[in-house]
Order: C-alpha cells, then sequence, then structure tokens
C-alpha cells in the first residue's frame, strides 16, 4: 500500500538506520511482539514510534508491535489539500522482520501485515478531532498465503484472461500473469482522501493528541491515541465491523 505520499520519510528514515541491520523475516502469527518492534534504539526514530496498537474483528484479531509503526504530523502544503491544516500519517515500517510489527491471532495463517492512516486535522495542537470534520482514510490489512492450487501458468502467460488467482503484470508490452496474494482488508473513510479521489463514506475514528513536538521539515512528531470502527472483511465477514485502537 505504500505510495508517493511517504516516499520522503521512507528515504529519511533508511538514512538514518542505514547500516543498523535489520531482523531475518519470520512468520506473524501467534507469537508475542518484542520490546522494540525492531526499531534500532540509537537510530533517532525513537520519537516517532506507535508504541502499541490493537485490531479485533471477526477474520483479524492483530497487535501492532511497539515501533512497528511511524507516526506524524505535517503540513498539508505538498498535497495540494485544504491551505493551513496538517495531516496524521501513521504508517508500519519498511525494514525488519513482519513479526516485528505485526502479531495475529487471526487468521493464524497471516504472512504479513499492513496499517495506513492518512488523516486531515485542522491545526497542529493538541485536542480531539474526529472524521465528521476531516478527510483522510484508515486501512489495516492482513495478507496471506498464495493457495497450491493456482497456477498463473495453467494459460497463455499474456492471455487477457488470467486463471483464478491471478493477474497481468509487468511492463505494457510483455505482461505476464502472475499470483494475487489474498488478503482481508478494513477501512474507514471519508467522502475525500484528502488528495481529490471521491468514495462513499464508511466507519469513524476519533484522535485525541495530546503532544505535538516539532522536528525535521516541519515534520512534528506526535503523541495521543485513536481509535476507529473499520469495516471490510472476507467472505461470510465482508460487511463486518472491525475496532482499531492506537496509541503513539
Amino acid at each position: 500500500m505504500m505510495n508517493g505520499r511517504w516516499g520522503w520519510f521512507w528515504v529519511w528514515a533508511a538514512a538514518l538506520v542505514a547500516g543498523c541491520g535489520s531482523k531475518l523475516p519470520g512468520g506473524v502469527s501467534g507469537g508475542s511482539c518484542t520490546d522494540d518492534g525492531g526499531l534500532p534504539v540509537d537510530s533517532g526514530l525513537a520519537a516517532y514510534a506507535v508504541t502499541s496498537g490493537t485490531f479485533t474483528s471477526p477474520d483479524i484479531d492483530a497487535i501492532v508491535c511497539r515501533g512497528g509503526a511511524f507516526a506524524y504530523l505535517e503540513p498539508t502544503a505538498g498535497y495540494g489539500s485544504s491551505p493551513n491544516k496538517f495531516v496524521l500519517s501513521i504508517d508500519n515500517t519498511f525494514y525488519g522482520s513482519q513479526a516485528d510489527r505485526f502479531q495475529f491471532q487471526k487468521p493464524a495463517d497471516a504472512v504479513s501485515g499492513e496499517l495506513t492512516i492518512f488523516v486531515e486535522i485542522e491545526g497542529a495542537n493538541p485536542g480531539s478531532y474526529t472524521n465528521s470534520n476531516s478527510c483522510g482514510d484508515i486501512v489495516i490489512s492482513a495478507q496471506l498465503p498464495i493457495p497450491p492450487s493456482v497456477n498463473c501458468e495453467a494459460d497463455a502467460g499474456t492471455s487477457a484472461d488470467c486463471p483464478p488467482g491471478c493477474a497481468l503484470e509487468g511492463p505494457i508490452l510483455g505482461p505476464s500473469c502472475m499470483p494475487v496474494t489474498p488478503e482481508i482488508d478494513y477501512q474507514a473513510n471519508t467522502d475525500s482522501d484528502c488528495l481529490g479521489e471521491t468514495a462513499t463514506p464508511q466507519g469513524s475514528w476519533t484522535l485525541t493528541l495530546t503532544s505535538v513536538v516539532p522536528g525535521d521539515n516541519d515534520r512534528a512528531a506526535v503523541h495521543g491515541t485513536l481509535g476507529a470502527k473499520l469495516l471490510g472483511g472476507s467472505g461470510d465477514a465482508s460487511a463486518a465491523t472491525g475496532s482499531l485502537s492506537i496509541e503513539f
């Protein structure tokens, strides 16, 4: 789910953690979080780390580990959104193992997870903010193993009709059928993503900022909590409600 709106942060963070190393990839189900979520304590990123998080729903029960995601606040000027406002971004980290970022009790076969929060607020001040006077979206997802029954070479490699579980990917002049990673998604959003795209509103959230600490390049470390109701799921739970709680 990573896109350009977080590109600056990954470059900046990568420079700070260069040479710090990372942990080997591992499973994300049924274990326990490490103390730091894989975040190198001497990296300079501790002020931006999410301290804890949980998500519960009919088909996903997950823990966001300490240091498994970043939280920061920045002006909206770079996004073409409303002037004189700010965006809270929370996103899982780009390094270390998935087991350092997430732990899943459900689904038992989850291989990775993603958390994306992009919420506009009125000002860079402590206070309480809700989706009713905001724009943005919140997404959490669990990625599952590709079923062994998926065979993307069963039909012609460049056919527009790929076999079940496959989709065309790659260069325009030479795409091929590749496996599609199954995932379970839950989302809350307003009628605007703050970037010009519209959507049908669903879910809700309440953001409480207790402190805002100015940082580099107009981006501030923030501390507080976010609670949200998300809709989604898979199969019989496709219109289910999930509850997200994040501390940062």
